[in-house]
């Protein structure tokens, strides 16, 4: 069950047109941002377990912009949604830092999640 689930968002917007490196991209993307979504989620119990409720707000509506990614990717506009996700995974990981003030160390996760995008994706495709 979890393998056709997982196959199903790996999958979403790819058809049969699309060449095989670019279905890799695709799945890529949509696995990415599936992630962050799941781990926004995650997040989200642990911020409301110390009480943290403004914080919530920004994961919900990050949670929802995730989603409309995936979205975006089914109406196969993939280019729009990487360069979409990337830009709105470090607004969110911004957001989070100043949020959370420097005591909690949060620039450390914001400098790798910066880089990942421009390591993962080419940048010139």
């Amino acid at each position: 069950m979890f393998k056709k689930f997982w196959l199903f968002i790996s999958n979403i917007g790819i058809d049969d047109s699309v060449d095989q490196l670019q279905q890799k991209r695709i799945k890529l993307s949509n696995q990415l941002i599936f992630y962050s979504a799941v781990l926004t989620c995650v997040f989200t119990i642990f911020y409301s377990s110390l009480g943290l409720n403004k914080i919530n707000i920004i994961e919900a509506i990050s949670v929802i912009v995730y989603i409309i990614l995936l979205f975006i990717s089914y109406l196969k506009y993939f280019k729009a949604a990487r360069f979409l996700f990337m830009v709105v995974l470090n607004i969110h990981m911004f957001i989070l830092a100043l949020c959370l003030s420097s005591g909690s160390q949060m620039q450390l996760l914001f400098i790798p999640v910066a880089a990942i995008p421009v390591v993962i994706y080419n940048m010139r495709k």
